[in-house]
């Protein structure tokens, strides 16, 4: 496989496809999208106080406009042959998967892979192809953001092997970025243009999709295993925190909100299992 050398437009006729990681097909044994509608039917909507369980363990779930994904697909068919590649990434801006391979972003379309940013070396990303932006960890412990298209820029926003999996908001003028800590992680808001701010303690950090509120887990741990975990949702105008969950025996990590804002999902720490309830509305522009 070979990488190109140039920052392509994501809806470039003429952009260059990596025909060596096309091969055969193969099919994508992923665990399919679930809805919660389908899951709950005519029966009354489960709340965070008494959530319902989907039946499936989550591992790194994303929500699409098909459903919410226990994990990311690991084998769309283009992918299937492709080296050094990253779990795949759903962009709602342009409905499509991105992944890193070989050295590249790329927007997965059907058997093909479309270059769109060059020179990204990390596998932890994310696209807004709409706003012609990404951001990636590279191998140097550096969270950097990639333009492309007509503006083309790739510029570090922050340093440390502290900090990881950032993710960009609904608009990408902004991402939240994670980080390590002794004693409970912290997340961080970072604009694209500007200083970041450390919004304090918290893990497992996911956008709402009105992009004013960030939905995190706050955990607690005795040193070996975790103990406890709630979730938290934070105004980010205001800097208001409002606590979600009040759970027994639940200890609930990397929440996902549907599209729409109507859902919440999340694991449960201890086993994996997933469950889900109905977001509240409070907070938001």
């Amino acid at each position: 496989m070979h990488s190109t050398r140039a920052f392509l437009m994501p809806s470039a006729l003429a952009a260059v496809l990596f025909a060596s990681a096309i091969g055969t097909a193969a099919p994508d044994d992923s665990p399919a999208p679930l809805r919660p509608e389908t899951l709950i039917g005519a029966s009354s909507s489960p709340s965070l106080a008494s959530p319902a369980k989907l039946g499936v363990r989550l591992t790194s779930p994303q929500w699409t406009a098909e459903g919410l994904w226990p994990s990311a697909p690991a084998s769309l068919p283009a992918l299937a042959s492709a080296e050094r590649k990253g779990s795949p990434v759903h962009d709602p801006s342009s409905g499509a998967w991105f992944a890193s391979v070989n050295g590249a972003i790329v927007r997965v379309d059907g058997s093909r892979l479309i270059v769109t940013a060059d020179n990204v070396q990390g596998t932890d990303i994310d696209v807004r192809a709409s706003q012609a932006v990404a951001v990636s960890r590279e191998p140097n412990d550096t969270i950097v953001l990639h333009r492309f298209g007509s503006r083309t820029e790739r510029r570090v926003l922050m340093t440390g092997q502290q900090y990881f999996h950032p993710r960009l908001s609904p608009d990408g003028t902004r991402l939240i970025v994670s980080e390590s800590r002794t004693g409970g992680g912290h997340v961080w808001l970072v604009p694209l243009e500007g200083a970041p701010t450390d919004l304090g303690v918290g893990q497992h950090a996911a956008w709402h999709p009105d992009g004013w509120r960030v939905v995190f887990a706050r955990v607690g741990h005795d040193g070996y295993q975790i103990t406890s975990s709630e979730l938290f949702a934070i105004d980010l105008a205001t800097r208001v925190e409002t606590r979600l969950t009040q759970s027994a025996g639940i200890a609930e990590v990397t929440p996902v909100v549907s599209p729409d804002g109507r859902w919440i999902a999340f694991a449960d720490a201890r086993n994996g299992d997933g469950w889900f309830a109905a977001m509240p509305l409070t907070g938001g522009r």
